[in-house]
């Protein structure tokens, strides 16, 4: 699935990415996998509990540069009311002038078991497996423009 709401921002020195940050919120009940059921069930206590957590939050501690232009993004991630530091594997994919200014691109993606945020609810398959994954997989992907002082 995906989230459709969302509001972020990226701090960024193009000389040195340890100098940089970045914080998003999102809104919860804007998760979407195309299938209403399965969104509504998300949305519900079992997992995202929206109306009493209406958003996640993501607010970076630090960066560390890697070899090139990869780097790890550390920073305290906060669903339904836990707060976890999470490290984010990163990259800088670059920056063009487009849409009337400079515009940069990152990808990031960290794994997090949702049981450490309390989500817990789970279901046996007849063949033994489980119906949702404790490991979730969060992949981000960022193009922000250059704040006009």
């Amino acid at each position: 699935g995906k989230f459709t709401d969302f509001a972020g921002t990226v701090t960024f020195d193009g000389k040195d990415l340890s100098k940089g940050g970045a914080e998003f919120t999102i809104q919860s009940k804007s998760i979407t996998t195309d299938n209403e059921r399965r969104d509504n069930h998300l949305r519900s206590a079992d997992f995202f509990a929206v109306d009493s957590f209406p958003t996640v939050t993501f607010k970076s501690k630090k960066i560390i540069p890697g070899q090139g232009n990869a780097f790890k993004l550390v920073g305290d991630l906060t669903m339904r009311g836990v707060t976890k530091e999470v490290t984010f594997d990163g990259v800088f994919n670059g920056t063009v002038t487009a849409f009337g200014g400079m515009r940069a691109s990152f990808s990031a993606t960290t794994t997090v078991n949702r049981m450490d945020f309390g989500i817990s609810w789970s279901k046996t398959l007849d063949s033994g497996g489980l119906v949702a994954s404790n490991e979730v997989v969060i992949n981000v992907e960022v193009e922000c423009g250059k704040h006009k002082e």
